[in-house]
C-alpha cells in the first residue's frame, strides 16, 4: 500500500510591508515619543533632542508604502532660525506632504544680528568679547576650577584659553586704534583678519535678516509650509536656539583655540537675553515677528495655541 504523503506548504516569514495598514500604523507609533509630543501639542520643556530614530529612517526606505506611514512620525517638530539658510531647509522638509502632514510643532529661534554692532566695529568688539568673557567665567566652569576638580590638562587648557581671549582683545583694541601693523606679531594680525572678515560677514547677515523681516518674507514663507489647517499646531518662539548655558559653552568652548570656530562665533547671531544690558543701544526689530507670526498663521486657519 502506498504511503500518501500530505504536502503542506512551508510556512511563509511575514514581511512586514505585507502587513494591513492597521496593524503597521499600530507598530509605528511605537516609534512616538509620546512623553514630549503628544496628538495635539508639544510639552516644550521635555524636548531636548528630536533626532529622528535610525529605526524609523530604515523603515523608510524600505518601500513606498513604509515611507508614506513612517514619514509623518519623522519630524513631529519643526525648528526653524531667523536666516535664509534655515528658512530654505524647512522649505525643503515640508515639500514632502507625508512630512509636513505630521509636524505638530513649530519652534522659532529669533537670535538676531543688531544694525548697530554691524555698523559700529567698536560696539560689536565689545559685545563679542563680553560673551567670551562670559564663557571662560561660566559657573560650572570656574567651580571645577575652584574646587580642583579639574585636572592638571584641564587647568594648562584653561590658563591658555584666558591667555588666548586677553591676546584677541588686544589684537581687536589695536585695529580701533589704528596701531601701525609693522609693530604687530603673525598672531595679531591673524585675530585682527578673523575680526575684520568676520565683521564684514556679519553686516552681510544682519542686511539678510533684516530683507527677511522687513519684507515679511520670514512670516509669510514659514506661515504658507503646513497644510492649510491641518491641525492644530503648538507654537514656541523664543530669542535663543539654546536650551540652557551648558548647550551654548559646549558649542563655542573651541573658540579659544580654532580659528574656524572663532570666525564662527563672530559671525552668529545673539540670544536676545545677551542684548538686554545694552538697552536703548540697539534694536530688536525681530521683536515684531512675535505678534506677526500668530497672526498670520491664524488667518490661514491655523488653529493654536499661540504664546
Amino acid at each position: 500500500m502506498e504511503q500518501q504523503v500530505s504536502l503542506r506548504p512551508k510556512p511563509q516569514l511575514a514581511n512586514l510591508a505585507n502587513l494591513p495598514t492597521d496593524i503597521l500604523v499600530q507598530i509605528l507609533d511605537h516609534f512616538r515619543n509620546n512623553h514630549v509630543v503628544c496628538k495635539y501639542y508639544v510639552r516644550w520643556d521635555d524636548l531636548y533632542d528630536q533626532s529622528p530614530d535610525q529605526a524609523l529612517c530604515n523603515l523608510r526606505l524600505t518601500c513606498r508604502r513604509l515611507h508614506d506611514l513612517a514619514s509623518p512620525l519623522l519630524l513631529p517638530v519643526l525648528e526653524v532660525d531667523l536666516d535664509t539658510a534655515s528658512l530654505n531647509r524647512a522649505k525643503e522638509l515640508l515639500s514632502n506632504r507625508h512630512i509636513a502632514s505630521g509636524v505638530v510643532g513649530l519652534r522659532v529661534a529669533l537670535e538676531y544680528r543688531p544694525a548697530e554692532l554691524a555698523a559700529d566695529l567698536s560696539k560689536f568688539i565689545k559685545v563679542k568679547d563680553e560673551a567670551l568673557v562670559g564663557i571662560l567665567e561660566n559657573p560650572g566652569r570656574l567651580q571645577g576650577l575652584a574646587f580642583g576638580r579639574g585636572s592638571a590638562d584641564f587647568e594648562r587648557a584653561s590658563a591658555e584659553q584666558m591667555y588666548n581671549r586677553t591676546a584677541m582683545r588686544q589684537a581687536w583694541d589695536n585695529v580701533i586704534g589704528g596701531k601701525d601693523a609693522d609693530e604687530l606679531d603673525e598672531q595679531v594680525l591673524a585675530y585682527q583678519k578673523i575680526l575684520l572678515q568676520s565683521h564684514k560677514e556679519y553686516a552681510r547677515l544682519h542686511e539678510e535678516q533684516l530683507q527677511l523681516i522687513e519684507k515679511g518674507t520670514f512670516v509669510d514663507t514659514l506661515s504658507s509650509l503646513l497644510p492649510k489647517g491641518q491641525q492644530p499646531l503648538s507654537l514656541s518662539i523664543r530669542g535663543t536656539k539654546y536650551e540652557d548655558a551648558d548647550d551654548y559653552i559646549d558649542d563655542y568652548i573651541e573658540v579659544f583655540e580654532d580659528t574656524d570656530a572663532l570666525g564662527k562665533f563672530l559671525t552668529d547671531p545673539h540670544a536676545w537675553d545677551t542684548l538686554d544690558h545694552m538697552d536703548g543701544e540697539v534694536s530688536l526689530t525681530p521683536a515684531k515677528i512675535v505678534s506677526e507670526l500668530p497672526i498670520v498663521m491664524t488667518k490661514r486657519g491655523e488653529k493654536g495655541p499661540w504664546p
